[in-house]
């Protein structure tokens, strides 16, 4: 019977679904009229502008990076205390040592917790001022708009821009950002832990990281154009709700019922249609990055265990149990900000198809 590498076999797995990703994201890069790329201002001008609203709410977002370095330290120090205190009941021990540590423990769990439970309570509070104030300038903006104008765009278009638009903005500012830099830094934070902790096996870790970046490229083209079909369907059919319900009446009396529920239905399934082709990025994306994850730990195990449990240095450097443990932890913390990159994009092309 043929013997097989695992390594081997979870690279070839890996190269082949990289490459087919790759062609697929090839063959679509150039069809923007067909990927919904209408809008010809960019990001980086879209973001300029809403940063003008947080800028009056500076020293709260300040307090909230300040908070956050409580969770962050948390996410770092978690796993060096779990793998000490593996290695410490592995042999003999007296509990006060064991105390000591889980009440270490313990107290980094509670200053993570409480550190973001205040800066959750500040978020809330300056995301609601900064959509006030967005809210009031687009209502004055309405307002300012010629007859002529008014009379062009319709009303369910407006409605939509008011409430809808606005809060997919405030979400940007109360959640998004923050998950952001909190989850760079984390990143950044584990692998110099890792690093510190045995860097052979960090680098085993890191040889997933191109694929990571390759799969977050092609995610986040294929996540705007479904969010941006998304949000052009949400409108149209708001708009085409609002016009038709407060005209009714003339389609009783003219008896358009039927041709107005045809239109309707047509509508609805263009909607549902974009919905579904969103799913299915998301549904695409964080199964592979989960993909990625369970492969390192894989790897962890068939390596780091291997030279544990047979007394054999891996690179140069002797593995303990703690130290699989650590890095089990570590390799969880590090793709879990990488995972929920996927509902962050998503929340993100949101935020930026309302702006």
């Amino acid at each position: 019977m043929i013997e097989v590498n695992p390594l081997l076999l979870t690279g070839a797995v890996i190269g082949t679904i990289t490459a087919l990703l790759i062609a697929a994201y090839v063959l679509v890069k150039d069809k923007k009229s067909r990927m919904g790329f209408e809008r010809t201002m960019k990001d980086g001008e879209i973001m300029h502008r809403l940063v003008a609203y947080a800028k009056p709410y500076w020293k709260q977002f300040v307090l909230v990076l300040f908070l956050m370095m409580f969770s962050i330290a948390y996410d770092i120090i978690s796993p060096l205390i779990i793998g000490n205190i593996e290695e410490l009941v592995a042999g003999d021990f007296v509990l006060p040592a064991l105390y000591a540590r889980v009440g270490g423990y313990v107290v980094v769990l509670l200053f993570s917790m409480g550190s973001t439970y205040l800066q959750a309570v500040i978020l809330q509070r300056v995301g609601q001022r900064i959509v006030s104030d967005l809210r009031e300038d687009l209502f004055t903006h309405i307002e300012s708009l010629s007859h002529e104008q008014l009379n062009e765009i319709p009303v369910g278009k407006l409605v939509t821009r008011v409430t809808n638009d606005t809060n997919a903005i405030s979400m940007m500012f109360t959640n998004l950002l923050v998950s952001l830099t909190k989850n760079a830094f984390v990143i950044i934070g584990i692998l110099i832990a890792m690093i510190c902790l045995n860097y052979e096996l960090t680098l085993m870790v890191l040889c997933f990281v191109p694929f990571i970046v390759i799969f977050t490229v092609i995610f986040r083209k294929f996540s705007r154009r479904a969010y941006r079909r998304v949000k052009d369907a949400t409108t149209d059919i708001n708009t085409y709700l609002s016009e038709n319900l407060s005209g009714i009446k003339v389609t009783q009396i003219f008896g358009r019922e039927e041709e107005k529920m045809a239109e309707f239905r047509e509508k609805s399934q263009t909607q549902a249609k974009a919905n579904l082709s969103q799913i299915f990025v998301f549904s695409v994306f964080r199964p592979l990055v989960y993909m990625l994850y369970i492969c390192s730990i894989l790897c962890l195990f068939y390596l780091g265990g291997m030279g544990h449990l047979n007394g054999v240095a891996f690179l140069g450097q002797t593995i303990t149990g703690g130290t699989i443990v650590t890095f089990y932890m570590y390799i969880s913390k590090f793709f879990t900000p990488i995972q929920n990159l996927a509902e962050q994009f998503n929340w993100l092309q949101s935020a930026l198809a309302s702006a």
